[in-house]
């Protein structure tokens, strides 16, 4: 009998030692590097629906017209979600072999972060305080529907916007200055409580729109589904930053680092899926939306077919 049976035997146990250690960070180190070309090359993939999608989306809001204060958030979200699967494309790129190859393991980890991993955490962000800001807007007008209108003009709504991508885009300057002497994490873990504040919105909107839901109900369940559709995406994300937080091991210059990148690109995927099928909830829940979407889609093929 070795001495781990007669430890279990006692009803002890032995903690891992370096061998054991090794072994499962090789293990880890081995499965990242099997997953990953798949990942890369569906952020590619998801990436070229998603820029279609958001530039269609713009394009149909464009069309029907920027009167209604909602078609303009709904852009700007549209927006940041191009910007953002445009970054999750380029990190799925930057982490490919043919590129990884062609640079030492620092410049490569440097340019998917600055190129790829950075503005896409940069643009999360900006999709999270819109999706919040849009919930918010209806939340206003359940609550006061007579001076909603008074309260939420288009240039109070371009202001707000504005500054929401300013309060998502700059601090990414920091957070790279910060990256370049910290673990890399303090950017992702800035964004922890976002996902907290878009769930207030998103329950108070909810239970708020629940006596109104007949008379509003087009608008109300297109933003309930993109309140639950970020939600859900979000949650990897915010578990992600938690085991950051529990685990010293878990980050990039720990023990379980391939685990951490296995577990980014995850993210990644998730977000970039979040941000690449609002056109889609907007064709199956808007009959206008759709009128119009199918329009411009026909006019395209009616262009190409003369050409």
């Amino acid at each position: 009998m070795d001495l781990n049976q007669s430890m279990e035997k006692n009803g002890t146990t032995l903690s891992p030692g370096p061998l054991d250690e090794a072994v499962l960070v090789q293990r880890f180190e081995d499965a990242y590097l099997r997953v990953r070309p798949g990942f890369s090359w569906t952020f590619v993939g998801t990436g070229c629906f998603g820029i279609v999608g958001n530039i269609l989306i713009v394009a149909v809001f464009a069309k029907m017209g920027f009167s209604n204060t909602i078609h303009i958030s709904y852009s700007a979200l549209a927006v940041s979600d191009l910007f953002c699967v445009l970054a999750s494309m380029v990190y799925g790129i930057t982490v490919m072999d043919v590129v990884r190859n062609s640079f030492n393991a620092q410049t490569s980890y440097r340019m998917s972060n600055i190129f790829g991993g950075l503005p896409h955490v940069c643009f999360a962000r900006t999709t999270a305080l819109i999706t919040a800001w849009i919930s918010l807007e209806r939340c206003l007008c359940v609550k006061f529907p007579t001076k909603v209108r008074l309260m939420i003009t288009r240039t109070v709504t371009k202001i707000v916007l504005g500054t929401i991508f300013a309060l998502g885009c700059i601090p990414m300057v920091f957070v790279y200055a910060a990256n370049s002497s910290s673990k890399g994490t303090s950017g992702e873990r800035a964004t922890l409580l976002v996902p907290v504040w878009v769930t207030a919105n998103h329950a108070v909107a909810v239970s708020q729109n629940q006596h109104k839901l007949a008379k509003e109900n087009r608008v109300t369940k297109v933003v309930v589904i993109l309140a639950v559709l970020f939600l859900l995406c979000s949650l990897p994300m915010s578990v992600n930053i938690l085991a950051d937080f529990i685990i010293p091991e878990y980050s990039i210059d720990g023990s379980l680092r391939y685990l951490h990148l296995i577990n980014g690109m995850i993210n990644v995927l998730v977000t970039e899926l979040n941000s690449s099928v609002n056109v889609v909830v907007f064709a199956v829940s808007g009959h206008r939306f759709r009128s119009v979407l199918f329009e411009i889609l026909s006019k395209g093929r009616c262009q190409s077919k003369i050409m």
